[in-house]
């Protein structure tokens, strides 16, 4: 049996040579779109894209707000048009723009300061003294 195969391995390293080739060619190109991240974006904001993934969850998290605002009675399919599509893209990518120009003019603001500006704001104090219930509300 092994006879055969000695006799034959020019053919068999021929049909061994046409089945791998193909495989690691395609392994190759797959690498190779994965190091490019921004190769499926749908838009780029700031140099960054837009993947279908995340414009897939905003779809959903909009049809879900829609959802809870009309009582559970929305046709998910009206979604589906493209100007439907193009809004939600024009969302993510108008949130994007601003949060890339508050990040390019350090608008940054900590924890700490927020909590001062609450604490300091005159709607939430009552008879000089921050009101935890004026907060609240």
């Amino acid at each position: 049996m092994f006879q055969s195969f000695r006799n034959q391995k020019r053919w068999l390293m021929l049909i061994a040579m046409i089945l791998i080739i193909p495989a690691f060619v395609f392994i190759g190109i797959n690498g190779y779109s994965r190091l490019n991240p921004d190769a499926n974006a749908i838009a780029k904001v700031d140099g960054k894209g837009i993947q279908p993934e995340e414009f897939d969850y905003q779809k959903r998290e909009y049809i879900e707000r829609m959802r809870q605002q009309e009582g559970g009675a929305v046709d998910p399919s009206i979604f589906e048009t493209q100007e439907a599509n193009a809004a939600i893209l024009q969302n993510i990518a108008t949130r994007r723009a601003l949060q890339a120009q508050m990040t390019h003019h350090y608008m940054n603001v900590s924890e700490a300061d927020a909590i001062n500006v609450i604490k300091n704001a005159d709607a939430f104090k009552k008879d000089g003294q921050f009101s935890p219930e004026l907060y609240e509300n």
